[in-house]
């Protein structure tokens, strides 16, 4: 089992996004762990996340799903074992961030295009990656 840490950041306002994962490939399913998608797994510490988190992570691993496929090959699991942010400071695209980034640095691919712009207005980050808005 390959374990990796990886941390998104963002800042270009007054406030940022950060975002800590934690996550292994393994090649089979071990212990009890959530199941959140065919290949992807929670750690029972993470049992707090709820849908609408647990979309934004699947989301960010779909936008390099055919990565997936090609190099870890069917029979792999990702086990993500930790994720931290700080909850003042947060909006939940930062996960999907993390989660491409975290499969394509660990797979040692290039980095897709992260675009970030903040609205004034709506006092939001606005993301996407590779022309995919999140």
């Amino acid at each position: 089992m390959k374990s990796l840490r990886y941390r998104y950041t963002v800042l270009k306002h007054q406030w940022g996004v950060l975002v800590d994962l934690h996550a292994s490939v393994c090649s089979s399913v071990c212990g009890e762990w959530r199941k959140v998608q065919e290949v992807v797994y929670l750690s029972d510490s993470l049992s707090w996340m709820d849908e609408n988190y647990i979309h934004y992570i699947v989301k960010g691993l779909s936008i390099v799903d055919g990565d997936i496929k090609k190099f870890l090959g069917k029979d792999a699991f990702i086990y993500i074992e930790e994720i931290d942010f700080n909850e003042c400071d947060f909006q939940p695209e930062g996960l999907s961030c993390a989660m491409a980034g975290w499969i394509r640095e660990y797979l040692g691919l290039p980095l897709k295009e992260v675009n970030v712009d903040f609205d004034k207005q709506s006092r939001r980050y606005r993301f996407s990656i590779n022309g995919v808005d999140l």
